[in-house]
């Protein structure tokens, strides 16, 4: 987009420029991958994904879910009423 921006001609990337730009997304998303906030979203998802529809959780299992998690990550924020 930026080079668009500027006027240039879109193109394809260059074999190194494809080296360059995948270590370093790659290098990103293993380090983003620790993050417990990723973490928490991943075990989330992962019930969301459930081969059978029953052991799925509901919408509001999932904000649940995600409230705890969050509340798990920052212990200091207060609980707020459930739904």
């Amino acid at each position: 987009v930026k080079l668009i921006l500027n006027g240039e001609q879109p193109r394809l990337p260059n074999v190194e420029e494809y080296k360059r730009d995948g270590e370093r997304s790659v290098a990103q998303v293993k380090e983003r991958s620790k993050h417990p906030a990723f973490i928490a979203l991943k075990e989330v998802m992962s019930k969301c994904w459930a081969f059978k529809p029953k052991d799925r959780p509901s919408s509001l299992q999932v904000v649940q879910m995600l409230e705890d998690k969050w509340h798990e990550i920052n212990p200091s924020t207060t609980r707020g009423k459930r739904w």
